[in-house]
């Protein structure tokens, strides 16, 4: 990682950290019904407030993660509700907007942090192939880059998060998230139309990034000062995605000519993220209280994410090794 680079990633992870600290909270079925809120008030009255001692005697690994006798009891009371709801035929029902899962050494959600960090390991993987494949004075090469450290950095974020499920976590990951979304339209547009190698395309790509950055700090200001609104947050991330698809399907479309398979994989790539995503309208309780729809969404990803950056690396090749002799004037290329 180059200073550049270094200093903008931490930049951007300190922007996430101070927007993340406003909290917010959400009430679902589960959390509402009497017989929870019941055995909610009865733990915290009896093992919390009438003994103070109970946080200093939960496991290290559940203190580790920063359970309390407050949090410990919600966790409880979930089991009892569900246990309570199965013995008398009610379907499982979501708790401060979660579905309940079975913690594992103090883990929320087990599956999602395993193949979050699979994600992540896939977005290394391609950070290092893009800095050993892509010539040094390819045009893109370091904003592909960036965008890799972006996608780490949202893994990073939603692994925790998956970990241990709090209000600055949870927005941590968002936020992270909506940062690799929206680079990721601004590096799609550098790195197809190659906006930077056009006349006055340095000053053009600049005030792009400006507008972009200008962009994320409203989203972010916008959910951290003044409401954290879910379907807003869903729905900038998803306008910005499919704009993104369009750009990777016009791409496809305009090298359907030049025989070569790989011009395909853009047009494959968003049209099999859009199938996984769309794991997300199936919000079914997780399986054996492991899985759920999130985190088979996150598997799937993983060798989607592989091939992109394959596509990547062989498109960055193809622009410099082009016989066009107009493309190669661009890069100073005799």
């Amino acid at each position: 990682m180059t200073g550049r680079q270094l200093n903008s990633f931490l930049s951007f992870l300190v922007l996430l950290l101070v927007a993340s600290w406003i909290q917010c909270a959400s009430a679902s079925n589960g959390d509402l019904h009497p017989y929870y809120r019941t055995c909610l008030n009865n733990c915290l009255t009896i093992d919390c407030n009438q003994n103070p001692s109970q946080n200093g005697m939960l496991p290290w690994y559940l203190r580790s993660l920063f359970w309390d006798c407050g949090s410990n009891c919600r966790y409880e009371c979930q089991i009892d509700t569900e246990h309570y709801f199965a013995v008398n035929g009610i379907p499982s029902q979501q708790y401060f907007g979660k579905w309940y899962f079975i913690r594992i050494c103090g883990v929320q959600e087990f599956f999602s942090v395993l193949f979050s960090v699979l994600n992540l390991i896939v977005h290394y993987n391609g950070y290092q192939r893009m800095r050993r494949c892509i010539p040094d004075f390819h045009h893109s090469k370091s904003l592909c880059l960036i965008w890799a450290i972006i996608g780490m950095n949202a893994w990073v974020w939603s692994s925790v998060f998956h970990i241990r499920d709090t209000p600055l976590t949870e927005k941590l990951d968002y936020f992270s998230a909506g940062a690799f979304v929206l680079f990721g339209l601004y590096n799609s547009l550098l790195l197809m139309f190659k906006l930077d190698l056009k006349r006055g395309g340095r000053t053009a790509t600049f005030i792009l990034g400006i507008l972009f950055f200008v962009a994320f700090v409203a989203h972010v200001s916008y959910l951290s000062f003044y409401t954290f609104d879910y379907g807003y947050n869903m729905k900038a991330n998803l306008s910005v995605g499919l704009l993104s698809n369009l750009v990777w399907y016009y791409y496809s479309w305009s090298h359907r000519n030049i025989g070569l398979s790989w011009t395909k994989v853009p047009a494959l790539s968003v049209t099999a993220l859009m199938l996984s995503a769309s794991l997300e309208l199936f919000d079914f309780s997780p399986i054996a209280n492991l899985v759920d729809a999130h985190a088979l969404w996150h598997l799937a990803t993983v060798p989607i994410t592989y091939y992109i950056y394959g596509f990547v690396i062989k498109s960055s090749v193809y622009d410099i090794n082009d016989t066009s002799p107009k493309l190669k004037s661009m890069y100073g290329k005799d």
